[in-house]
């Protein structure tokens, strides 16, 4: 383990157990602020002195490490401009340079880059956007990786319709968009995204796993079900009845697995972004009861796992539900005004591990 490696491990351990402490969690974060500083600078010596004919897979390793302590810190913050310098660094090796030898690290990337681009509102996403997430689809046929074995566990089948419903989105919003043929020809239409989401089935791919399958399987509709709301919600405006069906295999699917989890299941740290999105649903829907419900078990999240990402997102989730309920008096007094996607994450938050 190298300098920068030694830096932020301190610091996700430093941020684990300032989260554990009493008070403002603020009044503990001195080490873990100078422990990233240190790493970073270290960092950012390395990346001047690069060269394009020898990539460097350490240098890959400490900066996925980098932004795993970002994103740990808060799903709110400067891990963009990180993600994107790391993908500038890629680009100049050229993009499957060091695929075998750090595939772990490329999974990493490209998971952070697909989930913060659902949340993001349209007038973020960049002309890069879309082939980006084209050559995501190319690279997930060539990394050799069992996701259930990372930080993200999602169905792979599952990841790749919702790097095809970011493409779809992107297009709509005019990021020199895609034809509809070569759309069409990627199979790529909201219509045919939610269809092959409703052929995937969670129980035959959950089956692939030799403990825990029922977990496994609950884990699945998650991803399933949030991935099916956010392909039909950030297209049109928020009702409160909507897709009643889809949501509540949602919301059922979450209590499963935190009520695993009084029997030792661990399944429920993989779900913060399907939380996340069972919440819009709830606010959406006035549910107070549900929204409290999730805001509960993200703080638990928070105290299990360190990250204050899930208490951000419960501070996210009460922000939506105070919007959704001035949209529902605004209505009452006659004035025509409903949320839209881009209005909910207009501050582009990711909540993702």
């Amino acid at each position: 383990m190298n300098l920068v490696q030694r830096h932020l491990v301190v610091c996700i351990v430093s941020l684990h157990r300032a989260v554990q402490q009493p008070g403002d969690v603020k009044d503990h974060l001195k080490p873990f602020h100078h422990h990233q500083a240190c790493a970073a600078r270290l960092l950012s010596n390395q990346i001047a002195s690069i060269s394009a004919r020898n990539p460097e897979a350490s240098l890959i390793n400490q900066m996925c490490l980098f932004l795993s302590s970002q994103l740990q810190e808060s799903a709110y913050g400067s891990w963009r401009s990180h993600l994107k310098g790391a993908q500038a660094i890629l680009r100049i090796w050229g993009p499957e340079s060091l695929i075998e030898a750090c595939n772990f690290e490329y999974y990493n990337f490209l998971v952070v880059d697909v989930y913060g681009t659902t949340t993001s509102p349209s007038n973020m996403l960049s002309k890069s956007t879309i082939p980006q997430h084209i050559s995501y689809l190319d690279l997930l046929m060539k990394l050799e990786i069992d996701t259930t074995t990372t930080l993200v566990p999602v169905p792979e089948d599952i990841l790749i319709i919702t790097i095809a419903a970011n493409i779809l989105r992107a297009s709509r919003a005019g990021q020199d968009g895609l034809p509809t043929s070569t759309l069409e020809k990627l199979g790529i239409s909201s219509p045919g995204l939610l269809e092959r989401l409703k052929s995937f089935d969670p129980q035959i791919w959950a089956m692939k796993h030799r403990n825990d399958v029922e977990s496994w399987v609950s884990l699945a509709i998650c991803f399933q079900a949030a991935t099916a709301l956010y392909i039909i919600l950030e297209e049109t405006v928020f009702t409160n009845e909507s897709h009643t069906e889809l949501y509540n295999q949602l919301i059922s699917s979450i209590h499963d697995l935190f009520d695993r989890r009084n029997s030792g299941g661990t399944h429920f740290k993989f779900i913060l972004w399907p939380m996340v999105i069972a919440g819009i649903g709830a606010a959406s829907r006035l549910d107070r009861s549900e929204i409290d419900y999730l805001c509960e078990k993200l703080e638990t999240m928070t105290l299990v796992l360190g990250a204050l990402a899930m208490r951000d997102a419960a501070i996210f989730l009460n922000k939506v539900q105070l919007q959704f309920e001035d949209q529902h008096t605004s209505q009452l007094n006659g004035i025509d005004f409903s949320m839209d996607w881009n209005q909910v994450c207009e501050d582009a938050p990711l909540f993702l591990m």
